[in-house]
C-alpha cells in the first residue's frame, strides 16, 4: 500500500517511520513534516490554529508479507560523498517543496480577498448610483412644491386695518420689490437695478471699454489668416457624452483665452473640457432634464434647464454653488456677467432675469426685465462689455436691453416683418441664434430661413446680409459665432458650415458636416456639435483625419 503526501503530491517510500499522519488526519513524510514545524514554530500547516509537535504524529508502519521490516543505515552526510550530495539535493528539493505549498496556499487566500473586495465594490457603487437618483429626485420634488407654494397668493385678512395696509404698501414701495407671475411660478423683482449692483456692472463697463481696443489688438494678432483658416478640416472628434442618448444641446467657451470649453447633452451631462491640458475636468449631472444653455468664465460653470431652473458650478472641483427656479418654462440663454457676480438668463415666457450671487450666499434674483406685448425667447447674448443684452424672439425680432437705462433701447426687426402685410408668428422668421463680435458693436443673428444678419449698434441697421445667393445656400442656419479677434463669422446647419471674412463678407472656408447646432472659436480651431450626435468636431490646420 502506498500514500500520497499532502504537502508535495508525490508519493511516499515504503520506509518505516518516514509516514506520519497529523491529528487533523493528513498524511505526510516525517522529515518533510518536521522541517515544516520548524519553519512555522510548530503550528500545523493544514490548522494554523492547532499546535503540533513531533510526539502529536502517528507514525504509519509497512510490512512485508514474507519479510520483516527492513531496516537502511543512513548515508554518510557528508558533502564529498555521493550520500552527502543525494543529502543535500533532498534538502533543497524539501525546501522548494515546502515554498510551493505555501505559494500555493497563499494565492487561494488572495483569489478569495479579491473575490471579495470585487463583490464589495460592485455593491457599494450600486449604492451610491442609488443615492445619487434619490437625491437627484428629492431636489426636484423641492423645487416643484416650493414653485407650486410660491404660486398661491397671500389671502388678504378682512380684519386688517387701513392703517396697517398703507404701511405695508409704502415698506413694499421703499424697497421697491414687485412679485409677477412667469408660467406658474413666482420670482422676485425690482423694476429698475438695485444702485450697488448697478454701480458694478459700470465700473466693469468701464474698465472692459477701455481696454477693449488693446485686448481686439491682441486678438487680432494671433488669428489665423484667411489661407489659414481656408485650409481648415476636421482635427479631432471628441466623445465625452453617453452614447445611449446622443446630442448635444449647448456649447460655450470661456473668455479671456481661457483654454476651456463645456458642454451639456442629451444625456443630462455637463462636461468641462480643458483644450491645452486635451482633458476632461468634471462631469456633472443636470438632474432630471437636459440643460439648453451654459456659459463659463474663469471661476463658475452656469447651465439653464429645459424646467426654468438655473444651475451655478464652481469650476475649481465642481462643486455646486446654488440653483433657482426662474420659471416652468424653459430657460433659452444663461450669461455670467463680465463682473463675475451677476447672471443673466432668458426664459422662454418673453423675461430676462437679473441675479447676483456668490459662493457664500448662492444666487438671489434681484431683477426681471420684459416687454409690455407678449413675448417668445428663443436665444440670447450679452454684450462684451456688460450693460447690453440681446434677445432673439420667435418673431423674428431682436430686443436690446439697455442695462445702465435699465430700459428697452431698441428692436431691430428683419426685413421680412417691415412689410405690414405680415404678421407676427413663429413661422414667420424665426431668430435661431446671435453673437456679438470682441469690437462690441457688430452683432449677427440667424433666422430659420437660413438668412445671417449682420447689424451695426452704433447705427441700428443691418450691415450685411449672407447665406441668400446662390444654389448651395443653407436652408436653416441654427448656429453662428465670431472669432475672438472679430475677423471671421462662423454659421452653420444642415450639411455644412460656412466661414466668412467680416468687411468683405466673403466665404473663405466651408466644412461638410452632418448638422451644426453649435459652433465656438478657439484661438486657433473651430468646434463644431450637433444636437443628433455626441461628438464635438474640432477643426483647424488640415490634418488626416476624416470626418464620419
Amino acid at each position: 500500500m502506498s500514500f500520497a503526501c499532502e504537502i508535495t503530491g508525490e508519493l511516499l517510500p515504503t520506509i518505516d517511520g518516514d509516514v506520519v499522519v497529523t491529528p487533523s488526519g493528513h498524511v505526510c513524510g516525517k522529515r518533510l513534516l518536521l522541517a515544516k514545524l520548524s519553519e512555522n514554530g510548530g503550528k500545523d500547516p493544514f490548522e494554523n490554529s492547532r499546535a503540533l509537535t513531533e510526539d502529536d504524529l502517528v507514525t504509519l508502519q509497512h510490512f512485508s508479507q514474507k519479510s520483516k521490516p527492513i531496516s537502511i543505515i543512513p548515508p554518510n552526510p557528508k558533502a564529498t560523498s555521493m550520500p552527502g550530495l543525494l543529502t543535500a539535493l533532498q534538502r533543497e528539493y524539501d525546501s522548494l517543496a515546502l515554498e510551493l505549498f505555501d505559494t500555493r496556499k497563499a494565492l487561494e487566500e488572495t483569489r478569495q480577498e479579491l473575490s471579495q473586495a470585487l463583490y464589495q465594490n460592485d455593491a457599494a457603487v450600486r449604492v451610491v448610483a442609488r443615492m445619487g437618483m434619490e437625491r437627484d429626485a428629492a431636489r426636484q420634488a423641492l423645487q416643484d412644491y416650493q414653485a407650486g407654494a410660491n404660486s398661491k397668493a397671500p389671502v388678504p385678512d378682512p380684519d386688517e386695518d387701513n392703517s396697517n395696509k398703507k404701511r405695508k404698501i409704502e415698506e413694499a414701495t421703499s424697497n421697491n420689490v414687485l412679485k409677477e407671475a412667469d408660467g406658474d411660478a413666482t420670482v422676485p423683482f425690482t423694476n429698475e437695478l438695485p444702485g450697488e449692483d448697478l454701480k458694478i456692472m459700470i465700473a466693469s463697463w468701464e474698465v472692459l471699454k477701455q481696454t477693449r481696443k488693446a485686448s481686439q489688438k491682441a486678438a487680432a494678432a494671433k488669428a489665423p489668416s484667411s489661407e489659414a483658416v481656408a485650409s481648415y478640416a476636421l482635427s479631432s472628434l471628441q466623445s465625452w457624452h453617453k452614447s445611449s442618448c446622443r446630442g448635444i444641446t449647448a456649447m460655450a467657451g470661456a473668455k479671456a483665452g481661457l483654454p476651456f470649453l463645456v458642454t451639456t447633452g442629451k444625456d443630462k451631462q455637463i462636461v468641462v473640457y480643458d483644450w491645452d491640458a486635451d482633458k476632461v475636468l468634471h462631469t456633472v449631472s443636470s438632474g432630471s432634464k437636459p440643460a439648453l444653455s451654459v456659459d463659463i468664465n474663469e471661476a463658475y460653470v452656469v447651465a439653464g434647464l429645459a424646467t426654468g431652473k438655473v444651475e451655478l458650478f464652481a469650476l475649481e472641483g465642481g462643486a455646486d454653488v446654488g440653483s433657482f427656479s426662474v420659471s416652468n418654462t424653459p430657460i433659452v440663454d444663461v450669461r455670467i456677467h463680465p463682473d463675475g457676480q451677476h447672471l443673466l438668463t432668458a426664459s422662454e415666457s418673453g423675461r430676462v432675469t437679473i441675479s447676483r450671487f456668490d459662493r457664500t450666499q448662492g444666487i438671489t434674483p434681484i431683477s426681471v426685465f420684459h416687454p409690455e406685448h407678449e413675448e417668445k425667447y428663443v436665444c440670447g447674448v450679452l454684450h462684451p462689455d456688460g450693460l447690453i443684452y440681446v434677445a432673439g424672439s420667435a418673431f423674428g425680432e431682436l430686443l436690446l436691453w439697455d442695462l445702465k437705462s435699465q430700459s428697452l433701447a431698441s428692436t431691430l426687426k428683419h426685413d421680412a416683418n417691415d412689410d405690414p402685410g405680415i404678421t407676427r408668428s413663429e413661422e414667420n422668421d424665426a431668430v435661431t441664434n446671435l453673437a456679438f463680435s470682441s469690437n462690441g458693436y457688430h452683432i449677427a443673428s440667424s433666422y430659420a430661413s437660413g438668412k445671417v444678419v449682420v447689424w451695426d449698434l452704433r447705427k441700428l441697421k443691418a450691415l450685411a446680409t449672407l447665406n441668400t445667393e446662390g444654389d448651395d445656400i443653407l436652408g436653416t442656419v441654427h448656429a453662428i459665432s465670431f472669432d475672438p479677434s472679430g475677423k471671421y463669422l462662423a454659421f452653420g446647419g444642415p450639411g455644412s458650415v460656412r466661414i466668412s471674412t467680416v468687411k468683405e463678407w466673403k466665404i473663405t472656408a466651408s466644412f461638410d458636416v452632418s448638422l451644426a447646432s453649435c459652433l465656438v472659436w478657439g484661438d486657433n480651431w473651430l468646434a463644431v456639435s450637433s444636437e443628433k450626435k455626441r461628438e464635438i468636431g474640432f477643426f483647424g490646420i488640415k490634418t488626416d483625419v476624416e470626418i464620419e
